[in-house]
């Protein structure tokens, strides 16, 4: 080996090159290796040895072992020029609830069938993922305020239905209204991202989230009670519907925990329409009817729900009731990662 490298180097420079990268491609080949691969590595190497880099990791320690941490200005002044951004996840604890009530004013049905009375409490539960951003400015909307990206992905239960429609002039026995339009189980899953608003200084909270909503439909033409939910009536459209948009404000603190699924909690958020007036939030929630049943019936062919199997239902189509919904009560535990 070593006459070989002597005698490369007596033959010209250009020579002696063609010799140094031989070897070096060979050396490459034996390790499996290629010169892109030896370029990515050192690429990447350098990428996590980045300053940045290493200050988030630093800061998403520190956040783990004390989210109080997050009260720091120091640790927000670092985390703000580190660009720092943690998943959460806001899960819903037992007792939240939404109030609904249909606006007559614009009610599509004949006057034979009307939306409840009253307003009903509607009980929700389930979570949505989040990602609490430092680097998009603390302050932004007001001092103190941390930007979080939520509705990333969403998955919301309203277990007990929607009530739309009852028949008039029923007999007061039992049942005294009947349900001419009924709802089984409402899911919500996200209709898009947006953004809220958490400031562990002065505890205000405020967001808005993008339902887009999903359910069966079940009918009825008279004082027959209709048969269950589970059976009823789909949209074929609903996923090409426009979300509901729903508004909310509250309350948020710096509250660490270790729950019982061994989950870390960084804060609470609680939403109560009794301490604070909470916004009223409009729009359609699409389900099931009669075509019969219509005011004003549709121009031009109407497409009919479908039935459980996928098979069209003669006489019914997918119509919009406007509703007015804003969140009665809801207190969220808001936990480091993305949890199921």
């Amino acid at each position: 080996m070593d006459a070989m490298l002597v005698r490369v180097a007596r033959q010209p420079r250009r020579i002696a090159r063609a010799w140094v990268l031989s070897f070096a491609l060979l050396a490459s080949v034996y390790i499996g290796a290629t010169p892109a691969d030896a370029h990515k590595r050192t690429q990447r190497s350098h990428e996590l040895s980045h300053p940045r880099v290493v200050g988030r990791a630093q800061l998403r320690r520190e956040l783990r072992r004390d989210p109080r941490v997050a009260l720091r200005p120091s640790f927000l002044r670092r985390a703000e020029l580190d660009g720092l951004q943690v998943p959460v996840t806001m899960r819903l604890r037992p007792g939240a609830t939404l109030s609904l009530a249909w606006d007559a004013t614009r009610w599509p049905l004949d006057p034979a069938v009307q939306p409840p009375a009253s307003s009903q409490q509607v009980p929700i539960n389930g979570r949505a993922a989040m990602q609490i951003d430092f680097g998009a400015g603390t302050g932004y909307g007001g001092i103190g305020n941390i930007q979080v990206r939520s509705g990333l992905s969403l998955t919301l239960h309203m277990p007990g239905g929607l009530r739309i429609a009852e028949v008039g002039g029923c007999p007061t026995a039992p049942p005294a209204a009947v349900p001419a339009v009924r709802t089984g189980e409402v899911t919500a899953a996200s209709g898009g991202p947006t953004w809220t608003d958490l400031n562990p200084f002065s505890t205000a909270a405020d967001g808005t989230l993008n339902l887009s909503l999903s359910q069966s439909t079940a009918l009825a033409t008279d004082c027959t009670l209709p048969p269950p939910p589970a059976e009823g009536l789909i949209d074929p459209d609903g996923a090409s519907r426009l979300p509901f948009v729903l508004r909310w404000n509250g309350s948020f603190s710096v509250s660490p925990a270790v729950m019982q699924d061994g989950t870390i909690r960084f804060g609470k958020v609680i939403v109560s329409d009794a301490a604070v007036p909470q916004p009223t939030s409009t729009g359609n929630i699409w389900a099931c009817a009669s075509l019969a049943a219509l005011l004003t019936p549709p121009t031009g062919s109407a497409t009919p729900c479908q039935d459980s199997t996928g098979a069209p239902v003669a006489g019914t189509t997918a119509i919009a009731f406007p509703a007015q919904v804003k969140i009665a009560f809801a207190s969220a535990d808001i936990l480091l990662g993305d949890v199921p």
